[in-house]
């Protein structure tokens, strides 16, 4: 059942942030906390701040193309007041601002954009599980080691009839992921006129999280810690998925600490510094958007300012 009371919802988010606030104190050690942040890198750090703001724009470029936007500095600053909302906001209400602010530039009401951002979030979704998913398969069958077989030269018949089943099985989940891109696409976000339109939207898309990808390792980098693609991927696909679920607390917290926390852990790294190392990160991500959210403000200021 939903919670309807404003004053019970609040109650809730503040809560759950105690309780996760206190669970993370109880299991974090504060000089490992603080050593993370005596090795950490300005370097690498700005590196994923110019790539993070990067992912930005490419967010408001598919939001233009999208909605008919108007490539100004009003569109541009409602992008940037949504990104630092959606990843402020806890439970997901940040994405209530994009709706609400995008009827001041005309064309669109609150609920269609509403919807259409719902769905865009799911077409997200569906692409990083193709992305994550076409590269698992592809590391199952590079790494796999050769199995001596008889009647095959090098032993790859074996070997081949060992993965086919769950190589099938991933091939048709992909073409279904893949059926379901296209669907969004074209039955939901209105662009079905245009195959040109559909591939730019697909592009950017995967460029925006191409860009994430890197943005992640950077970070993971100004913390002295090298994650491989592998475990990149990981920390992508769950990111993702917690970040979609609407009952993170405030900036995410708790979730990000769970996703970099198993990704650290699976780095090899022992538990002290994978919890200490998962807050750290957390804190430098807020600190992009809280740069983000400077900017959209000189944006905004530059919007009332009288001109010239």
């Amino acid at each position: 059942m939903l919670i309807r009371s404003r004053s019970a919802r609040i109650l809730l988010v503040l809560l759950v942030t105690l309780l996760v606030l206190a669970f993370l104190s109880s299991q974090t050690n504060f000089a490992a906390l603080a050593d993370s942040f005596r090795a950490f890198e300005w370097l690498p750090w700005l590196a994923a701040l110019l790539v993070f703001l990067l992912g930005h724009c490419l967010r408001y470029l598919r939001y233009a193309l999208i909605w008919r936007w108007p490539r100004n500095r009003q569109s541009f600053a409602i992008t940037g007041w949504h990104g630092v909302a959606s990843y402020l906001l806890p439970m997901r209400l940040g994405e209530l601002v994009l709706p609400a602010l995008a009827k001041r530039l005309g064309g669109q009401g609150f609920i269609e954009v509403l919807f259409s951002l719902i769905w865009l979030r799911l077409l997200d979704l569906l692409l990083v599980a193709v992305l994550a998913g076409g590269f698992l398969l592809f590391s199952l069958w590079c790494r796999a080691e050769v199995i001596p077989s008889p009647w095959w030269p090098g032993g790859d018949a074996l070997l081949l009839a060992q993965r086919l089943p769950i190589t099938v099985l991933a091939v048709l989940a992909l073409l279904v992921a893949c059926l379901a891109l296209r669907w969004i696409l074209r039955c939901r976000l209105g662009l079905a006129a245009s195959s040109s339109e559909q591939l730019r939207v697909l592009a950017l898309s995967l460029l925006i999280w191409m860009s994430v990808l890197l943005m992640n390792t950077l970070l993971a980098y100004s913390l002295g810690v090298v994650l491989g693609l592998d475990l990149v991927i990981w920390l992508l696909l769950g990111a993702t998925f917690a970040y979609a679920i609407p009952f993170q607390g405030v900036a995410g917290l708790g979730g990000h600490q769970l996703v970099w926390y198993a990704v650290l852990v699976a780095a090899a790294l022992p538990a002290t510094d994978a919890m200490a190392l998962s807050i750290s990160s957390h804190v430098l991500t807020v600190a992009w958007i809280v740069v983000l959210a400077v900017i959209s403000a000189l944006v905004s200021w530059r919007i009332g300012a009288p001109p010239r």
